[in-house]
């Protein structure tokens, strides 16, 4: 592979932050350096930011673009993000450490993301499953303008409840992050970095963090840098979606977007663990990825078809209902348009946390999957529409480029392994994963203590099964780019943390 040289220091070592750019690196052609997954840190283990500073000084020579998580090189990643053990001086003087890395590459462009914390804790056992929703909750109702008498009651029940100490952590922490994130804004002005995401990580319409997006908006904004600083809902995506957007100014390889909703006011809906109207969030992760929306379809040089929920407010793929099926003329004009050779682009945001059975099910009746210009359904809006527009940008510059049919094979892996992993796992397998090794292991799911063997042979053994299914139904025998997909060769899980939200599934597609 000879294409241009770029690097990123993930937010950790999940499968969306080191996986997942890897593998739209392919697809698009580019070199893409990594760090070590050792230096990464694991689950509630942060990671070493020293030696990925060393790291990061020693990838940047050569290379024409970083993307750098900042709250991996400031905390030791996202988890690490949310605790107190790093000060709020050691903090700052870690992300300052960008400007090193300005002054030694004076033309290397620097792109960088911070996340906004969530009100929630990183739930690894039974008793912060509770506190987690409660401390949310009662930082969401606490900074309501107004509150009714049953909502003013259930604020003194949690405020009563809740231990003191772990209400001052988390108000110590985001004090701390606001003003490393303040030391962001300025490292914009004073040109360390050319492009900042400060990406709202789960939050409701209501809490601390809608002050300090506040803060942080008028801080760019005083320092006239408003126009490289983007604030919207998001998190782990940004690593693709930066990446879509150095590779782009790189390769010189532009393109406009057109959103496309298949619900009626389905741009006006407001998603689970978002705080905004869903076109607000779409409008920034286009952004961030250096493309720009179009005015139709006849001038986008991509279709983002969003699967937008059929209420106003989203809910949670365990929460399916029938209203939820996409509207056939929806779905027949986006597959019409992906093979008629349109870029479609499909973000699956009807429910948070896994894609809709119904859609998925439309999809097989038109054969389109492999058709796809990138597909996604995992997790929150954000998420899915950051991968969703990252991996479609880059499927176009692997096109322009010189990787031929290795960048078609790579596209196809990645739009089967989202298909296993956004559908098969998170929308089928998953809940029946927790009941397995509630039941069977008597351990707790999101922290697995014990029993990891059986859980992931117990995963493995139920996606090895689904997955030829899924393969024969949407992909085998299609015909792609002069390519016929002939054969699914390999199929590789594993779980990257000791728990059974997330698994990491890749991919092996024969062509001829």
């Amino acid at each position: 592979m000879s294409g241009p040289v770029l690097a990123l220091l993930p937010l950790d070592d999940r499968p969306p932050n080191l996986q997942f750019p890897r593998r739209l690196a392919a697809v698009a052609g580019l070199r893409l350096r990594l760090p070590p997954r050792r230096l990464l840190g694991r689950f509630l283990r942060p990671g070493d930011t020293d030696a990925l500073w060393a790291w990061l000084e020693d990838a940047a020579r050569g290379a024409a673009a970083v993307v750098v998580s900042c709250d991996m090189l400031a905390y030791g990643g996202l988890v690490g993000s949310r605790t107190t053990e790093v000060t709020r001086r050691a903090a700052i003087e870690r992300v300052r450490r960008l400007r090193d890395l300005r002054r030694r590459f004076p033309h290397l462009r620097i792109h960088a993301f911070a996340v906004i914390p969530r009100l929630g804790l990183t739930v690894s056992s039974p008793e912060l499953a509770t506190l987690g929703p409660a401390l949310a909750r009662c930082q969401e109702l606490r900074h309501r303008p107004a509150l009714d008498a049953q909502e003013a009651q259930e604020l003194a029940g949690l405020g009563a409840t809740l231990p003191r100490a772990l209400v001052e952590r988390h108000a110590a922490m985001r004090r701390r992050n606001l003003a490393a994130n303040k030391a962001l804004v300025e490292l914009v002005r004073e040109g360390a970095v050319d492009f900042l995401v400060l990406a709202q990580e789960d939050a409701p319409t209501s809490g601390p963090h809608v002050a300090e997006q506040g803060e942080l908006a008028a801080e760019a904004q005083r320092l006239g840098v408003a126009s490289s600083v983007r604030i919207f809902p998001g998190a782990d995506e940004q690593g693709m979606v930066l990446l879509a957007r150095a590779a782009g100014e790189v390769l010189g390889v532009s393109a406009a977007v057109y959103p496309l909703y298949g619900t009626p006011g389905g741009a006006d809906s407001v998603a689970l663990f978002e705080d905004r109207p869903l076109r607000m969030t779409v409008a920034g992760q286009v952004e961030a990825a250096g493309l720009r929306v179009a005015p139709g379809e006849e001038g986008a040089d991509v279709i983002l078809a969003l699967h937008s929920p059929p209420t106003p407010a989203q809910a949670d793929i365990n929460h399916i209902s029938p209203a939820s099926a996409p509207r056939p003329p929806f779905v027949a004009h986006a597959a019409g348009l992906a093979r008629g050779g349109k870029p479609v682009a499909l973000a699956d945001v009807a429910y948070c946390n896994g894609a809709d059975p119904a859609l998925i099910a439309a999809l097989g009746e038109h054969r389109v999957l492999p058709h796809l210009a990138a597909f996604a359904g995992w997790n929150t809006a954000g998420n899915t529409v950051g991968a969703a527009l990252a991996h479609a940008a880059l499927r176009i510059m692997g096109e322009h480029g010189r990787a031929g049919g290795r960048s078609l094979r790579a596209h196809l892996e990645f739009l089967f392994e989202r298909l296993v992993d956004d559908y098969a796992y998170q929308s089928v397998v998953r809940a029946d994963a927790y009941r397995f090794t509630r039941e069977h292991l008597g351990t707790y799911p999101l922290h697995l203590r014990h029993g990891r063997r059986r859980a992931l042979a117990y995963v493995r053994e139920r996606l090895s099964n689904l997955a030829p299914e899924l393969f024969a139904r949407h992909f085998e025998g299609e015909a792609v780019a002069g390519r016929r997909v002939r054969e699914l060769r390999d199929l590789r899980v594993r779980l990257p943390w000791p728990r059974l939200f997330e698994v990491e599934v890749e991919a092996g597609i024969a062509l001829r």
